[in-house]
């Protein structure tokens, strides 16, 4: 039971390590990421459902293809 708390623990930490950098490094580098991309490219395509969206981001990312690999 120890050793299972103990590595819990340490996951934890490390995960928490690892979400405080990368929102460091979001903060560095604003509207550089994928997902900053991806919401400016749809921001404007007024998406009406599933299918729509679907569709625009296979579109978004056959366009940016190998910029973000």
């Amino acid at each position: 039971m120890l050793l299972h708390t103990y590595r819990w623990n340490k996951m934890k930490y490390l995960s928490e390590k690892m979400q405080s950098m990368l929102e460091r490094l979001s903060e560095m580098f604003p509207g550089s990421s994928y997902q900053s991309s991806l919401d400016a490219y749809l921001a404007d395509k007024g998406i009406t459902d599933a299918a729509q969206l679907e569709n625009y981001i296979r579109e978004f990312n056959y366009s940016q293809k190998g910029t973000y690999l």
